[in-house]
């Protein structure tokens, strides 16, 4: 329990998801007091896939966000805790369905309607990336606000940064929270 993150909650938002930044929901304890809160630290349950570039680089983006929104890091003593869990699973989609529909009228005014499918049979595999992030008051533990965003990766580095910035903009957007 403590600061863990859902892991099975981030796997389970994995399924179906189109883009990046367009899925994101957002909750927060509305009766807790965020004006009080200046600093924030890091939590347990942090966790990027890959090596520890991608997790030094999301804690880069996500302190950037939280320090624009007024927060400062420190170590000693935060008043919130943030922790977070990045996902990526993989998921076979097919490229192309054709689908059409025919009508057609013989002479002896009988008609016939004609459907036909087919798939090119190519497939391709995808990458769908999901990141938590939650933020608990230090001093009690109490979770306070956490958010979920989804979606396709992009496969070149350098586009999933720019994904992964802008979607943690969408996220940090409205944060913190106004009461």
């Amino acid at each position: 329990m403590g600061r863990t993150v859902n892991i099975l909650t981030a796997m389970l938002l994995c399924i179906g998801l189109q883009a990046w930044a367009q899925d994101i929901t957002t909750d927060f304890d509305s009766e807790y007091d965020f004006s009080q809160a200046q600093t924030f630290g890091w939590g347990e349950g942090v966790s990027a896939p890959g090596n520890e570039l991608n997790q030094k680089r999301l804690e880069g983006a996500i302190k950037e966000q939280l320090e624009a929104s007024g927060l400062k890091l420190t170590e000693p003593s935060p008043n919130l805790l943030v922790s977070y869990v990045a996902v990526v699973d993989q998921e076979t989609k097919n490229r192309a369905v054709n689908l059409g529909v025919g009508v057609s009228r013989r002479i002896s005014k009988r008609g016939s309607v004609h459907v036909g499918a087919s798939s090119s049979g190519s497939k391709k595999t995808v990458e769908i990336g999901t990141l938590v992030i939650d933020i608990r008051d230090a001093a009690s533990g109490d979770l306070v606000w956490t958010s979920t965003s989804a979606g396709t990766l992009k496969g070149d580095p350098d586009k999933r940064e720019a994904q992964v910035r802008s979607a943690l903009a969408s996220i940090f957007s409205a944060f913190p929270p106004s009461n």
